[in-house]
């Protein structure tokens, strides 16, 4: 596995989102390392938080599934896009956030279930795990698993470690 935390530190677009809400900055930036490293192009999975997962949700609004080379995408206490569903009905969507960090949770729930309403229906099912009592920081919980089995029932069962989830998933 190669794991890249890209920093971005653009003065640009919506600086609340990771690339500046502008999804060319992360394409450039996935195709940079499959031209660099040995990367598997069928294997790109994206996960980020906070703004880093607005820039996810941006990602998955504004590029085409065909040209995106995300094979699951798991945005972590960021906002959800409000458009763009159409884009990622293909690609296996599961997102984390904590009920008290309300704009972002209430954000997240409105983006799942519009891109779940969608007709024709998207390919997977987008999925939402929501922790009841936390604030921001869903994303310790999410990624060392100790937030296994603690999700609001209410959503979708955090019952296996992202990383299996994201395995399973691969590009046609």
């Amino acid at each position: 596995m190669l794991v890249v935390s890209p920093q971005y530190y653009g003065t640009t677009g919506v600086l609340t989102s990771w690339g500046g809400g502008k999804p060319t900055a992360l394409k450039e930036f996935i195709e940079y390392m499959i031209s660099h490293y040995r990367v598997d192009p069928k294997r790109i999975y994206l996960t980020g938080l906070s703004y880093g997962g607005n820039g996810i949700w941006d990602y998955l609004a504004q590029q085409d599934d065909a040209t995106s080379y995300i094979a699951a995408a798991a945005p972590i206490a960021a906002w959800g896009a409000k458009y763009g569903y159409a884009k990622c009905k293909n690609t296996p969507i599961w997102s984390f956030v904590g009920e008290n960090d309300v704009n972002n949770f209430k954000a997240t729930v409105k983006f799942v279930n519009n891109y779940n309403a969608q007709i024709p229906a998207p390919k997977y099912k987008a999925k939402i795990s929501s922790y009841k009592n936390v604030g921001h920081n869903a994303w310790t919980r999410t990624y060392d698993g100790t937030g296994m089995g603690t999700a609001n029932p209410l959503y979708s069962p955090f019952n296996m470690s992202l990383y299996d989830w994201m395995y399973q998933y691969k590009r046609p």
